[in-house]
């Protein structure tokens, strides 16, 4: 069955690079010009012969050749970092001689300034899977079309080859140094940033993660100007820039291909999910979903049961936001060998009633907020309050769809605040449970099985439940489940992965391109996507330096304090960095010698507010004196809240956070 998705990905194919125009050559008759009336005027000066005048003319036409000839043929050697400084000289041989007669004034060659408009390509350096590229080179003929001078780092890993892009117009080149942008999926080595360029790439620094902090004080230290894709969103949050549904896809047809070598290898169990490769084995992706058509046609007609009860499997489909639209088109293209219910009730209702010889193999159902947490007090689910208050929800399975799952494959996006998905504590209710694939890739996190990402080649590992471990490093053999968690999924579908981000973010790039860069003038997203610009922090992005000196200051607790007997987690949600509420809090800690770390940071843009970032923060405290010594400190906490009108604050303790094991939750972060 083919999707509405592959017509488009079929068009795209299918259609044509734009030819690109002739690049624009160097102000040549402008020069051709001045030669020409220089060799004129000299000779009417000189009262000089007619024949005499023709040849100071055609000596100074012909100087202005060579200059033009040196601006325009070595552009290439410009760009690279060279001159035209052996040009100069030979014109200057012309010239010399007229000079010193006073016949010809002297016509500099004009060297070609840096361009305008000039975007750059980088060549990806993170990872051997990275095969991904901002721009594809049908973005790049549009690019050159219009007039933009395009520079690419060759790179024989890109999907996308370098001749592709020399076909539509750019430059191959390892030098951007004439870039006035420059444009990558991940971020460039540290040691190769340009000085006073704009970059934009996925930065992975809002919230000071330390891995990057040498990249950003790079970018800092050469007046570059920083956007981040992340930060790319429309006023509701909905992120504009990104790979989410390739993410989707690529993870899915990953979990089916792994779920038939587990199968085979476990139970004995030859189905035709084999016929599945992981999703970067096939050229494109309407090949991948014609393998999943195969194999879902297969099963039609031969219903694959679970070997141990006899019943459909059934895929969990966590979270309903872009990247579970993609893995449920792969679920989509299994056909007849397949079919999504309503919802978990649905499910609970098919498994109440039995299942026929010619029910389908699969069934699959997505787990929304409300199926998979509830309210603490036994409240109705609300989503909003949730979204605001998530530390009134715990872990709750409606209908018990959890119970009934095969695959569970996480689509949700989590952090330090919400309930996990998949709890270490719960691994024993998911009886049915083959695999787990976590398309989100938070090591320790929503999966708290996740221990660490894997990659493209070895995508796959088999954990045992009751020793809460990995058994085994390959998806087939030991333990009870595999586990996915691949942190590059888009990477295996390169070329459309491409294609769809380059189409969200082309109509930006003319403005990432503009000369002189003014972030005033960008569109309104692009504008408060900007980290830094020309080297400073940008005032919604001025909390990353107090965050990391925060960050700096826990880690230099003492290690004896983690054993304190008066410990908990503050949850504190407001203007925490730019009204100075939470250095005002560490100091609280640090005058009553206790210790403090920062576990969890996330941030929510408010355009009301000049785009200052209302921020929710986890802080883990633990304090002398006892639970007497916390609330002391607590009570300060209110107070300096309470100094801060600004900050609209609200604190919110959090004791079953990390059930008084301070060390414990300091060793799991």
């Amino acid at each position: 069955m083919l999707l509405p998705s592959l017509n488009v990905l079929m068009r795209f194919a299918s259609s044509r690079p734009l030819t690109p125009p002739l690049t624009a050559p160097c102000d040549e008759s402008m020069m051709m010009r001045a030669g020409a009336a220089a060799g004129a005027s000299a000779a009417s000066a000189a009262g000089a012969a007619a024949a005499a005048a023709s040849a100071v003319s055609a000596s100074a036409g012909a100087a202005a050749a060579i200059g033009s000839s040196a601006t325009g043929g070595a552009t290439s050697a410009i760009g690279a970092g060279g001159g035209s400084c052996d040009l100069q000289n030979r014109a200057d041989s012309v010239m010399e001689p007229l000079l010193v007669k006073g016949l010809l004034r002297r016509i500099p060659v004009v060297t070609p300034r840096r361009a305008k408009g000039t975007i750059g390509v980088l060549a990806e350096c993170y990872g051997i899977w990275e095969r991904r590229s901002p721009l594809t080179p049908k973005h790049v003929a549009g690019l050159v079309q219009g007039g933009h001078r395009v520079l690419v780092q060759p790179s024989p890993r890109r999907v996308f080859r370098d001749a592709e892009f020399a076909a539509a117009g750019a430059e191959v080149t390892a030098d951007l140094s004439d870039c006035d942008a420059v444009l990558g999926v991940k971020q460039p080595a540290v040691s190769n940033v340009l000085p006073k360029t704009t970059y934009a790439f996925f930065s992975h620094t809002i919230k000071a993660q330390a891995e990057n902090m040498p990249l950003l004080d790079a970018l800092a230290a050469q007046e570059c100007t920083l956007v981040d894709y992340e930060c790319i969103v429309k006023p509701s949050g909905e992120r504009l820039v990104a790979f989410g549904e390739y993410a989707g896809l690529a993870g899915a047809i990953g979990a089916l291909s792994a779920l038939g070598q587990r199968l085979l290898v476990e139970h004995g169990v030859s189905s035709p999910l084999l016929g599945i490769a992981p999703a970067r084995y096939y050229g494109t992706l309407v090949d991948a979903l014609k393998a999943v058509a195969r194999a879902g046609e297969a099963l039609r007609r031969n219903p694959c049961r679970d070997p141990v009860d006899g019943n459909p499997f059934v895929v969990s489909f966590v979270g309903d936001g872009r990247v579970s639209v993609g893995a449920q088109q792969v679920f989509d293209a299994l056909g007849g060998g397949a079919r999504l219910v309503d919802d978990v009730g649905a499910l609970a209702a098919r498994f109440e009633r039995g299942f026929a010889d010619d029910a389908p193999s699969f069934l699959g159902v997505v787990v929304r907020r409300g199926d998979r947490v509830a309210p603490r007090d036994g409240s109705r689910f609300d989503a909003a309050d949730y979204l605001a208050r998530p530390e009134r929800y715990a872990v709750s399975y409606a209908d018990d769809w959890h119970a009934k799952t095969s695959l569970l494959v996480n689509c949700a996006y989590w952090d330090e605040r919400y309930p996990r998905a998949l709890p270490h504590d719960r691994l024993p209710e998911f009886a049915r449970l083959r695999g787990v694939a976590d398309l989100g890739c938070d090591v320790g996190g929503s999966v708290e099985c996740l221990e660490r990402t894997t990659t493209p080649d070895l995508p796959c590992y088999s954990y045992d439940a009751a020793k809460r471990a990995v058994a085994s490093p390959d998806t087939a053999s030991g333990g009870d489940f595999f586990v996915l968690g691949v942190d590059i999924l888009p990477a295996e579908l390169p070329r459309e992965a491409s294609q769809h981000f380059g189409d969200a973010l082309i109509g930006l790039v003319p403005a990432l391109a503009a000369e002189p860069p003014s972030i005033r003038a960008w569109p309104a997203p692009l504008a408060a996507a900007t980290i830094l610009e020309k080297g400073a922090l940008t005032k919604p992005y001025a909390y990353v330096d107090e965050l990391r000196g925060a960050r700096g200051r826990a880690s230099e607790a003492p290690a004896g304090a983690l054993t304190a007997a008066g410990s908990t987690v503050v949850r504190l949600d407001g203007h925490l960095f730019d009204s100075g509420l939470i250095n005002a809090c560490l100091d609280v800690v640090e005058r009553r010698l206790g210790t403090f770390a920062l576990l969890g940071c996330e941030l929510e843009v408010e355009p009301e507010r000049g785009n200052m970032p209302k921020t929710s923060a986890l802080l883990q405290v633990s304090l002398p004196g006892g639970e007497a010594g916390l609330a002391d400190a607590l009570a300060d906490f209110e107070a300096e809240a309470a100094a801060r009108p600004d900050a609209d604050a609200d604190l919110t303790l959090l004791p079953a956070y990390c059930r008084g094991h301070y060390a414990k939750t300091i060793a799991h972060q």
